[in-house]
């Protein structure tokens, strides 16, 4: 029994010993510890003054500040400046095997983002010219394809490029592309600007003929063709662009293609040689939604047949669709009053507001908020009509949607 308990008290201490060691190995790496913290607090100490989140900060207001004066500057038109209120205008999208290329600047092809970027800008002309008109043309398989006619249905035209973005392949033809496009126009009144705006993603054209004479019959019937492109610069379609006076950009990546897509949105300034007309318009009467009436093809040439409601023309009682339209018996030009209105803005625009140091507020007119540089940069906006200020997120409201001063018509 003695011997069991001499060997039971030798195993416990010698169980013990490995937990004395470690208790002195914790107090060897207290040692480390201290050091480093002190080596810490030294740093601390030699750069508690260096605020560097500070200079970031600084850094990132300045951009801030950068960004809305170059967004303002862009919108910022020149004096004297003489705008058309009707548009008749060929929206051209590459379908071609060159558009289902992808890579790192167009994901996940470029096909997707032409389209999105069309559809996008469908939305916004219409927004911006409601007197306008449009149509969509197509390239695939060497052949331009007019998936619409000439319409201001902006859902048409949607349902259009969502169909066409199914169906792709084969070459582009530019040459094609401006054939149909000129069909489109031809039935276009004197006074409405003729545009065309080709979406680009290949880099070759395959055309039946000589096209540099299809671009100089493009150029004697008044038709500005742009050219915005997903791929490398072509000296054939700066060409294009530059003899009809049109524009032609070569996007970097996605959001810069649809940045130079949607700066066709606004109308373009009237050539010098234009002269203004009057143009006769008439108003409809909306009729019953359960009103029958025989209706003509619409824009996809497709016949309506008998359809309930639409608008009645007060000239010669034929029933269109949709406004604005021609009328397809009297060719009278229909529109709303609504539309008409909103077209003002382009005639009397709102004018710019100007940047000033100190508000003469504390609060901006607009939204009653209190100008803080943390929210919006520091960018405080003058009115020179009522002398009100304004933050920029109203001031881009009040230049881009509302187009009115609410402090100028308060005053009024």
């Amino acid at each position: 029994m003695g011997m069991e308990a001499e060997r039971g008290g030798t195993s416990a201490s010698a169980t013990h010993a490995p937990w004395m060691e470690g208790d002195e190995d914790e107090e060897e790496d207290e040692v480390p510890a201290e050091e480093a913290r002190i080596e810490l607090e030294a740093y601390e100490r030699k750069y508690a003054d260096d605020r560097t989140w500070e200079r970031v900060d600084v850094a990132v207001r300045e951009h801030v500040l950068e960004e809305q004066r170059r967004r303002r500057q862009s919108r910022r038109a020149p004096e004297g400046i003489r705008r058309g209120l009707i548009r008749h205008l060929v929206l051209v999208v590459d379908c071609s095997d060159a558009s289902l290329q992808g890579d790192v600047c167009f994901r996940p092809t470029r096909l997707s983002v032409l389209v999105a970027s069309a559809e996008q800008y469908v939305r916004e002309f219409f927004e911006l010219n409601p007197l306008s008109s449009m149509a969509v043309v197509c390239m695939r398989d060497g052949v331009a394809e007019a998936a619409t006619e000439m319409t201001s249905s902006p859902e048409t035209h949607l349902e259009a490029l969502r169909a066409a973005a199914k169906r792709n392949g084969g070459g582009a033809s530019v040459q094609n592309a401006l054939l149909v496009a000129q069909r489109a126009l031809a039935g276009a009144p004197p006074y409405a600007k003729r545009e065309a705006v080709l979406l680009l993603a290949a880099i070759t054209s395959s055309d039946p003929g000589d096209i540099k004479a299809t671009v100089e019959r493009v150029k004697q019937e008044r038709i500005a063709c742009s050219v915005v492109g997903a791929a490398a610069e072509v000296y054939l379609f700066k060409l294009l662009a530059k003899d009809t006076g049109g524009t032609y950009y070569v996007a970097k990546d996605e959001t810069h293609f649809q940045q130079l897509v949607m700066a066709h949105a606004t109308p373009p300034p009237s050539a010098p040689d234009e002269v203004a007309c009057l143009v006769r318009m008439a108003f409809p009467r909306r009729n019953a939604s359960d009103s029958l009436g025989l209706f003509g093809r619409d824009a996809t040439q497709r016949r309506t047949g008998l359809k309930k409601g639409g608008y009645t023309c007060p000239q010669c009682k034929a029933r269109v669709k949709e406004l604005p339209a021609k009328c397809s018996v009297c060719e009278m030009t229909l529109i709303s009053a609504p539309d008409l209105a909103r077209s003002y803005h382009h005639l009397f625009p709102v004018p710019t507001f100007e940047e000033i140091d100190e508000p003469m507020d504390e609060r901006c007119f607009g939204c009653t908020k209190e100008f803080c540089a943390e929210e919006n940069g520091g960018l405080v906006l003058l009115c020179g009509g009522c002398k009100n200020s304004f933050c920029f997120e109203c001031d881009v409201q009040i230049h881009e949607s509302m187009f009115v001063c609410p402090g100028c018509e308060q005053g009024d």
